[in-house]
């Protein structure tokens, strides 16, 4: 139940006047209840993906405010629907006509009646052809002297009906009667006892996908997928996760391709766009829209390996760009700036500058400003929300009329903004460049690690070997080597004391345990586990000089071993050995959702040699068909020959 709010401790038989404040009270509760009923409604109406995860949105078709007015443009179909459940004579009623996208393109599309009479909403799928008793279900507002809640009743749900569409439906764009009551009810009545009209609330944050046509997006998504996702993860040899970043890039593909074809559309032409990708990274991206016939590249200051894999379609330049008059393109028609670091707010100033027909997008992520590290100004607001709406005011002093729209990938910084349009006609260039070269230049210069700096404007006196003068001084780019982090690049002799160490260590523990017959088939009989340490017990293995080394690379003695996951595994405060024979087979995809097991990709099997058999009084706990790395030096092959 929801508890409305009680007016202060007020009793029933006072006097005509308060017994007339207590009934304005029932009342304003009454309203405020069906009001936030409704706004809960309409999320599920428009956003079902929040609560349903085997959709990914609806589109709405129409919407009516009459009977007359539905009957005006709807077909037969839907008028028989419609009578089924109105009168003409019914008011406060709503006729809704939705079409619900499943996220696997394996199941079919749905389109539902939505019907609204008083406090119903009545959800009817349409099964054209079929059988007319469609599994229909009714949300009703129940409301009480001191209370709401919400009553969900389904209808021909148990009907024995041999459509194979209506099955394939059921459980996913058409609710089970047990899903509607334990998932969708409870979020209903929580969205209810919310302030919906807060930013806070997640259900009211910035739509998703309003500038695209979600049912093509969902399409092309998918062919994407099947096209580029299977293939690029599995031989990613980067460190980054392919999961996250092949799919990130994919959506964002899918996402550009679709603007820019309504962008021909609305132009009238059939030329594809051309771009340029500043800071492209990994360079998938670009090789995405490359395949896909848009013509352009990607610049970043630093190759990835994966470079080397794109056809030569993919057009990728090693370099830094310093935002100057050499960095302008004037042959490109979008630049693009995904999660492009310090050079998020010159995306915009380096369209604008390039021509008038560029346009941009940028996915801010990285806080920067034109020279250092961004600060916020209120430190009431989040500082994500606040460097978006400063992005924004770049955009816009840049001469865009700036678009923002949110994002379905997998990441927390999901807000794109798009300068497609000019707010200035071509004869006022020169005055609204004056603008942007003010705008750059009264921004605080601050330190690249984000702390107080110099606040006074910079000079830009100074020019580069081409005669261009940079337009900031103090501009820093990314440095081409990567820096080292998490005690990746720590010397190895100095990572095999201390991974022996403490191994030794753990072996000797008087905690000792022992992987039994069923875990393991071992001759010579139990296998050795080793006890648990506490990790401050750990640390005092160590002198204050190892440990510093360590912690110079960002990370200490922790991550260094969190990183050798083959052969240690934490549990809480406390570290162990690894017992494979337990957990699995050493690196094998076939691993259940979280098992170190998936940590080694298929190209990387056999290409090292295993811990446990050249550190482990007995040996690897697996056989050697079993473990993903080499049991002998026969065994290794190299990562070239093992790539897929």
């Amino acid at each position: 139940m929801i508890r409305s709010p009680r007016a202060d401790d007020m009793e029933t038989g006072d006097s005509p006047a308060s017994a007339h404040a207590h009934h304005d009270d029932m009342s304003d509760r009454s309203t405020l209840s069906l009001e936030n009923f409704e706004k809960a409604i309409e999320i599920w109406i428009s956003k079902p993906q929040v609560v349903n995860r085997k959709v990914v949105g609806a589109t709405i078709l129409s919407r009516y405010e009459s009977i007359e007015e539905c009957n005006k443009h709807e077909g037969q179909l839907i008028k028989d629907i419609v009578s089924g459940f109105l009168s003409p004579t019914n008011d406060q009623l709503a006729i809704i006509v939705r079409k619900l996208l499943p996220r696997q393109p394996t199941y079919k599309q749905i389109t539902e009646v939505i019907i609204k009479n008083a406090t119903n909403f009545i959800f009817v799928p349409i099964f054209e052809g079929l059988s007319p008793e469609s599994p229909t279900y009714r949300i009703a507002l129940i409301e009480n002297d001191d209370s709401s809640d919400i009553n969900i009743i389904t209808t021909n749900y148990d009907v024995q009906n041999d459509d194979s569409c209506i099955k394939s439906a059921l459980g996913v764009t058409v609710p089970k009667p047990e899903w509607l009551e334990s998932f969708l009810k409870p979020k209903l009545l929580k969205w209810m006892s919310e302030d919906l009209t807060a930013a806070s609330t997640s259900a009211f944050k910035t739509p998703s996908l309003q500038l695209i046509p979600l049912e093509e997006y969902t399409h092309l998504y998918n062919e994407l997928k099947i096209k580029y996702g299977k293939q690029f993860t599995k031989i990613w040899p980067e460190a980054t996760d392919p999961q996250k970043y092949v799919y990130e890039d994919l959506a964002i593909a899918a996402y550009l391709i679709l603007l820019w074809k309504q962008e021909r559309k609305d132009l009238g032409t059939d030329k594809f766009q051309s771009f340029v990708d500043l800071g492209c990274g990994n360079g998938l991206l670009v090789h995405i829209l490359a395949e896909e016939n848009h013509p352009g590249f990607g610049i970043d200051v630093r190759k990835r390996r994966i470079w080397d894999v794109y056809s030569e379609k993919t057009k990728l330049l090693e370099q830094a760009v310093t935002p100057s008059d050499a960095s302008l393109f004037p042959d490109s028609d979008w630049i693009i700036g995904n999660h492009s670091d310090e050079l998020t707010p010159w995306i915009p100033m380096i369209a604008a500058r390039s021509s008038y027909q560029c346009r941009y997008f940028v996915l801010p992520c990285c806080f920067y400003d034109f020279h250092g590290r961004y600060q916020r100004p209120d430190s009431k607001q989040g500082q994500y929300e606040n460097y978006l709406q400063y992005i924004h005011r770049v955009g816009e002093a840049a001469g865009y009329c700036v678009q923002q729209d949110s994002l379905r990938i997998p990441s927390t910084k999901r807000i794109c903004q798009i300068g497609a349009t000019r707010s200035y006609t071509p004869d006022k260039e020169s005055e609204i460049d004056k603008q942007r070269t003010e705008f750059i230049n009264t921004r605080p210069v601050t330190a690249t690690g984000g702390d107080s700096g110099d606040t006074h404007p910079p000079h830009t006196s100074a020019t580069d070997s081409d005669g261009h003068a940079p337009w900031s001084d103090v501009f820093q780019s990314r440095s081409k080597e990567d820096a080292i982090r998490n005690c990746s690049k720590i010397d190895k002799n100095l990572r095999d004391i201390v991974i022996s160490q403490v191994a030794t260590e753990l072996l000797q523990s008087s905690e000792a345990r022992f992987g039994t017959q069923n875990d393991i088939e071992f001759c010579g009989g139990d296998w050795n586990c080793g006890g648990s340490l506490p990790f401050p017990s750990i640390v005092k293995l160590f002198d204050s000089d190892v440990l510093k080394q360590m912690k110079k690379q960002f990370g200490g003695l922790k991550t260094l071993l969190k990183n050798q996951c083959q052969i240690f595994e934490s549990r809480g405060d406390r570290m162990q050995i690894k017992n494979w024979a337990s957990t699995g087979n050493q690196g094998q995809s076939a691993a259940p959702a979280g098992s170190q097991r998936q940590s080694v990709r298929p190209h990387y099997i056999k290409t090292r040699l295993c811990w446990y058999m050249q550190n482990h009084p007995q040996g690897c706990p697996l056989l050697a068909e079993d473990c993903s790395y080499a049991h002998s030096q026969s065994e290794i092959r190299s990562y070239k020959d093992s790539r897929i």
